[in-house]
């Protein structure tokens, strides 16, 4: 087996364990926001935003503010998203990561900080 394959599979592992072992929001926000733009683009968006688009997808309302802080504060604590910025209001400037990207991820948060 070669070192790729190998790299591979330990990143697509940390992958489901992160993402699988969330709320079902959490994983709904990491999809969503992987959706808008490129892995690793910086993107804006605010809380209105995801409310309009899980609306769209069927659900009667949007969530609460401290429901919706909370998923994005967990998706923070793994690899797979970091918050460059945060607006007044509900507003944040994030960076989001696939699981091909985690093996550079190291290099970018020591970058970031």
């Amino acid at each position: 087996m070669s070192p790729n394959t190998s790299d591979n599979s330990e990143e697509m592992f940390l992958y489901d364990c992160i993402i699988f072992n969330v709320p079902p929001t959490i994983k709904i926000l990491y999809f969503w926001l992987l959706s808008r733009a490129e892995p690793g683009e910086i993107q804006e968006f605010d809380k209105e935003d995801f409310d309009d688009y899980c609306i769209r997808m069927g659900r009667s309302k949007g969530y609460s503010v401290q429901w919706f802080t909370t998923c994005l504060k967990k998706l923070e604590e793994t690899p797979l998203l970091i918050i460059l910025r945060r607006y007044r209001g509900y507003g944040y400037k994030v960076k989001v990561y696939p699981p091909k990207k985690l093996s550079d991820l190291s290099k970018l948060m020591k970058t970031n900080i």
